[in-house]
């Protein structure tokens, strides 16, 4: 387990509760904490296809503030491709990285108004970048799985994309990346088979799903609770899964959402993390 930083308490996290909100209803999230934005049209090898969408918020608090009309929406580009992820750098919020489902990586250092082909970038072709996560002191994260094969993994760069090393001990189809706010070195992976976990930054991984667990694999959103250090929900193709000690016990997380519901997104917002927000398709 990782610690609790200075000043916050180790408690047990409150259950976690869904319920329902129109899509148009989060016009006052313009830009949460995590940029992860997926193509409602999927990759024909992810095997799956979503044929009705909703948007679901997590309550972890009483009380949800009033929330108004959604904003207006503007093409920012890159033209063309299929977007798989999105990520802002927390140092530099004018920094934004995007990924593609053919292996391409892409920055703006204007806040979207241009685009930079990062040469040369993600080394390997052929691949979904479904997620990317940036570290506080600028180290890019990337989960990525190939698209017409069985491989896949996480790759790091510390030169704001220009170059990646691939993480050897961290192989297999990652479609979810997490780092965990209190701890920047602590970053959870999810996969088709489960979560995995490092706490040095990515150089070694465990397991700390159950395994041969019949639900808790498939793993398409991952979020650390910014309110407790310990506890991490996944996301899955059944329903949304929470661990409240570093992966040493799970429950259920899902009350009031539709049963088989595809939980795509998980995310919070940087100025009130007691609401939870969750996009799902069933």
């Amino acid at each position: 387990m990782w610690p609790a930083p200075p000043g916050m308490a180790d408690a047990t996290p409150a259950k976690t509760r869904f319920v329902h909100a129109p899509a148009q209803a989060l016009g006052t999230v313009k830009f949460i904490d995590r940029l992860m934005v997926t193509s409602i049209e999927r990759v024909p090898a992810l095997g799956r296809r979503c044929h009705s969408f909703l948007v679901v918020i997590a309550l972890a608090a009483l009380l949800l503030a009033p929330i108004a009309r959604a904003e207006r929406w503007i093409p920012v580009g890159v033209p063309g491709g299929n977007v798989r992820s999105l990520a802002a750098d927390p140092s530099d919020p004018d920094r934004i990285y995007l990924g593609t489902a053919e292996g391409v990586l892409y920055r703006s250092d204007d806040a979207a108004v241009h685009w930079t082909r990062l040469e040369p970038g993600f080394p390997c072709r052929g691949c979904s970048l479904d997620d990317i996560e940036v570290a506080p002191d600028g180290r890019v994260y990337v989960g990525y799985w190939e698209v017409h094969g069985s491989g896949g993994g996480v790759a790091q760069s510390s030169d704001h994309g220009a170059t990646f090393r691939l993480t050897k001990a961290m192989q297999g189809s990652v479609r979810a990346l997490a780092l965990s706010p209190s701890n920047p070195e602590v970053i959870a992976a999810g996969t088709l088979d489960g979560v995995d976990l490092s706490r040095d930054g990515g150089q070694r991984w465990a397991r700390v799903s159950p395994k041969g667990h019949p639900d808790l694999r498939n793993v398409e959103s991952l979020l650390f609770d910014p309110s407790h250090p310990r506890a991490l929900l996944a996301g899955t193709w059944h329903l949304a899964w929470k661990t409240p000690d570093a992966g040493g016990s799970w429950g259920a997380a899902h009350a009031g959402i539709i049963d088989d519901s595809d939980i795509m997104t998980l995310t919070t917002d940087s100025r009130d993390p007691r609401p939870l927000f969750a996009t799902a398709c069933s």
